[in-house]
This record gives structure tokens, C-alpha cells and sequence, in this order.
């Protein structure tokens, strides 16, 4: 049997901390290898992390001092782990117990395979589930292509599970990014690797007020960000892919442009979608970039208006 890493890095998790924790232990594989990570908490996580390593071996607990970003402690779960496989598990979510069952039989299956994603199903803080409506499109297997990948062809979590070689390879999370870490190492692994998706709903994402990834604006920061930084460490990228990058460039920097400006940055605003019409992409994200610059002109005007009244 192979021996599984499972890591959670937590920050004042203490409210849904056990329930995650317990799923982990839970599960019908049991070759666990659990490393939690308490980035420096300062509520009383650390007591339930004691608390549970005293009862199961498999747990081994990493106590930070000061907090550092949830894309070092997970690196640091990384340098501390021994398993033939890696997998995350936020301090907030919920495994079903044949979650890392199935995703290992999917790595037997294909000896190719680097990445491989589960299913997810929403839940609020009452572990009550939440309606999402069902995703319609293909999901694209096996070897992904770089344009597949950034075009949102490939349903992505922070569930993947992925071999050790390909860390080793690939290298770990950039804590640069404070949003879309797991997007960008994700994106490297299928790079060399291929990519699976298990269409089951064997892990329960909490949506709750303190989800970082609800904050819209910061993650479509964080995602133009990351393209970027691609593209300026691979110039070649644009050439290869062709017009289709370039649209899906503009797509980004007018969803980008109307965060912007429904959070009232016009400024900022304007420059996304001026990005977005200097790529000679497509005609649809150009006439919308253009729609989003004249409402941007109405609502000066507005201002100005208002001002002069």
C-alpha cells in the first residue's frame, strides 16, 4: 500500500479544525502520514492539534511560531514529509473516507498521471450543503495543454493529489502569491504531467466568512499576477500559443477591470481594460473592453457633475 501525506496548514482554525482532522483520520486508506501545520495561531488550535496527535501516531504535528503564509507552511509540511504521495487538506474542509482511496487507484490506473482532482461539494458553517449549480463543461484529461489549462478547461482544488517525483521536479508553492499558490504550482505540474479529474464529490468545501478565496478582487489579482510572471519567465509563451493566449488575456483583464471597478479603483480599472484592447486578441473581449471604458467615462462624468451641482 502507498503511503500517503495529507497536510494541513492552519491559522486560527480552532472552529472547524477537529471536523477536518477527523475526516483525515477517517479514511479508508490508512497508510496516513498527517503533518498539521499551526502557523502561529494565536486561538486555541494548537490544544486540538495536541490533542489528537496524543491518540494517532500518524498525526505529527508542526507548531510555527510566527505566521508566514499558507503557501510556507505548506512548503515546510512538504520538507518534513516522507510519502510516496502528497495531498492538502484546509483547516476548514471536510474529506468523505474514500477520498484518497480513489485517487490512488486513478495514479495505479495511469503511470503518467501527476495530478489528480476530486470532485467537491459546498457546505455553509453548519456543514449543511450549499447549492452550486453543476458545472456543464468537459473536463479535459490526460495531457493538458498549457492553453487548456489557463483557459479553465481543467477543474483544479487544493484537494489534488500529486506524486513526490513531481515536486521534486516541479518545485513547491511560490509564497509570493498570497491567493492562487496551489493555481500556479498546479499549472507547473501539468507542464510534465498528466491530469485526472475524479467527477464524485469526495471533498466538502466551507464556504464562511473568513474564506480568503471569496475576496473576488484579490483573486483575480492574484491570477493576472501569475500569467504575468509567466509570461515574463517564458517570452516565448505568446508566439506558441497565439491568438488564443492573447484572448484569454483580455477575458482576464476585463474581468479584473470591472472588479475594479465595482470596487471604485477607476484608475486601475482603466488600465485593465486598456491592456485588454492593446492585445489583438478577439473581436468580443475588445467590444467589451470598450463598453467597460464608456461606463467608465459616464461615471467621471458623473462625478464631475455631481461636483459642479
Amino acid at each position: 500500500m502507498e503511503n500517503v501525506t495529507v497536510i494541513t496548514a492552519n491559522y486560527n482554525g480552532r472552529r472547524f479544525l477537529a471536523r477536518a482532522i477527523e475526516s483525515v483520520l477517517n479514511q479508508s486508506h490508512d497508510r496516513i502520514e498527517y503533518i498539521i501545520v499551526d502557523d502561529g495561531s494565536i486561538d486555541d488550535s494548537k490544544k486540538v492539534i495536541e490533542h489528537y496527535a496524543a491518540q494517532d501516531k500518524r498525526i505529527k504535528p508542526i507548531l510555527l511560531s510566527g505566521n508566514g503564509g499558507v503557501a510556507r507552511a505548506r512548503n515546510i509540511g512538504i520538507e518534513n514529509s516522507t510519502g510516496d504521495f502528497v495531498t492538502f487538506l484546509d483547516a476548514d474542509d471536510i474529506w468523505l473516507p474514500e477520498k484518497v482511496e480513489r485517487q490512488l487507484a486513478v495514479f495505479r490506473q495511469h503511470p503518467r498521471a501527476g495530478l489528480v482532482v476530486t470532485g467537491a461539494e459546498l457546505i455553509d458553517e453548519n456543514d449543511r450543503s450549499s447549492p452550486r449549480r453543476k458545472n456543464r463543461k468537459k473536463t479535459r484529461q490526460g495531457h493538458v495543454s498549457l492553453y487548456d489549462y489557463i483557459a479553465g478547461k481543467c477543474l483544479l482544488s487544493i484537494n489534488a493529489m500529486t506524486r513526490r517525483e513531481c515536486l521534486d521536479k516541479s518545485g513547491l508553492f511560490n509564497p509570493d502569491y498570497v491567493i492562487g499558490e496551489d493555481y500556479e504550482l498546479w499549472m507547473r505540474i501539468t507542464r510534465d504531467y498528466d491530469y485526472y479529474y475524479v467527477d464524485e464529490p469526495l471533498h466538502r468545501y466551507r464556504i464562511h466568512c473568513n474564506n480568503t478565496t471569496r475576496d473576488k478582487l484579490a483573486n483575480r489579482e492574484s491570477k493576472v499576477k501569475i500569467l504575468q510572471d509567466m509570461l515574463a519567465n517564458n517570452p516565448e509563451l505568446p508566439e506558441q500559443l497565439g491568438q488564443r493566449f492573447k484572448t484569454i488575456m483580455q477575458r482576464k483583464y476585463n474581468s479584473l477591470g470591472k472588479a475594479y471597478y465595482l470596487a471604485g479603483r477607476m484608475a486601475d480599472a482603466q488600465v485593465c481594460f486598456d491592456k485588454a484592447l492593446a492585445l489583438n486578441g478577439s473581436l468580443g473581449p475588445r467590444l467589451k473592453a470598450h463598453l467597460w471604458r464608456m461606463a467608465l467615462r459616464v461615471a467621471r462624468w458623473g462625478r464631475i457633475s455631481r461636483r459642479e451641482y
